[in-house]
């Protein structure tokens, strides 16, 4: 009688499957967690229908690029290899600022800085500072998390003491290289020379704004909740140990879709009146579907439930509308996205 036995590379095969799929099982759950803990910030940060505001602000499309063109030219001045904030992360929470702030005002104050250039550009000013801080305080809280992180990784490694002390040494040394503390952050004067400000706008005046906003509700005490940080979720850097699924019950993307995804997230900016998650869900479904279009209906099912996690009509139909404005309004999108080459000299041109 011929004995059927498992060979030493089947088990090793099988042992390999097992591990794939713990750590599929682990991130699944890791990624449900995090956009958990990401909605439930977001109801707090948007409690309110930015709707009224978006329908009656002729300025905040020249505000959003505004806020791109200081960026890149701050971006610009910072010497290679040295993390700055000057990015889109600070346009996404400057602008969310912007909203927040004046969808939390009273109808009749919100409607005076539409009406007041000169207030909605101290608005906006005071906006891009904070935003410029906020982000770089998230980027530093981030970077000691990542280095406590792989300081643990090497000391559970199984090699020996010493080769465990000669990484954490250049562990170290690279984090010593890459220290930003001698980035200098733009000051409120700094801002005001690079948008060529009126003399109307003072240092005073902007502090002064600095102050409301700050005291504000709907002000983030922390990194505030962007679209950029859902993407994030099922990107690449979060996707390590996960494979492809045939009942496309995971959802990750491919560095390109998730780069395709972050530009249509800028542009939502230009164009949508919606909260983060949905922002994100109709960028990520765009993305995913301009890269596999043969399958629309199951790739917007797959977004929308690792999203939101549950059938939700409104939400669904908010979602499709961002992809439509989206679809409309890339097909003037450039090849190298819509961050401006060069700076505005105003935020709200003097001819409007």
């Amino acid at each position: 009688i011929e004995v059927n036995h498992i060979s030493k590379r089947e088990r090793e095969s099988l042992a390999r499957l097992r591990k794939q799929v713990v750590a599929q099982k682990r991130q699944l759950k890791l990624k449900a967690t995090m956009i958990a803990r990401l909605l439930e910030k977001e109801a707090l940060l948007f409690p309110l229908s930015l709707e009224p505001v978006f329908r009656s602000d002729p300025w905040r499309e020249k505000v959003v690029h505004w806020f791109f063109s200081v960026v890149s030219a701050l971006a610009r001045n910072v010497p290679a290899g040295v993390q700055h904030p000057f990015d889109r992360a600070t346009v996404h929470v400057s602008t969310a600022l912007l909203d927040n702030y004046l969808a939390s005002l009273p109808q009749e104050r919100s409607a005076r800085y539409r009406a007041n250039r000169v207030a909605y550009q101290v608005l906006a000013t005071t906006c891009l500072l904070l935003g410029i801080r906020l982000v770089h305080s998230h980027q530093r809280v981030e970077a000691i998390k990542l280095q406590q992180q792989q300081q643990r990784d090497i000391k559970d490694e199984p090699s020996g003491e010493m080769r465990r002390t000669g990484k954490l040494r250049d562990l170290q040394q690279a984090n010593a290289a890459n220290k930003d503390d001698s980035l200098e952050l733009p000051n409120i004067r700094s801002i005001l020379r690079i948008s060529a400000a009126s003399k109307s706008i003072t240092e005073a005046t902007v502090l002064t704004m600095v102050r409301e906003i700050t005291s504000s509700r709907v002000f983030p005490r922390s990194h505030s909740v962007t679209a950029l940080d859902f993407i994030e979720v099922f990107g690449a850097r979060n996707s390590s140990n996960i494979t492809s699924s045939s009942n496309g019950s995971l959802l990750h993307l491919e560095p390109s879709q998730q780069r395709n995804a972050n530009l249509l997230a800028d542009l939502a900016l230009y164009c949508s009146r919606c909260k983060p998650s949905i922002a994100a869900c109709a960028a990520i479904t765009v993305a995913m579907m301009r890269s596999a279009p043969e399958d629309v209906t199951s790739t917007r099912q797959l977004v929308f439930q690792a999203v939101f996690g549950e059938h939700d009509v409104s939400a669904m139909q908010s979602v499709r509308d961002v992809e439509i404005r989206l679809l409309e309004a890339s097909t003037t999108l450039s090849r190298n996205g819509i961050m401006p080459r060069t700076l505005s000299s105003h935020v709200i041109p003097q001819e409007e």
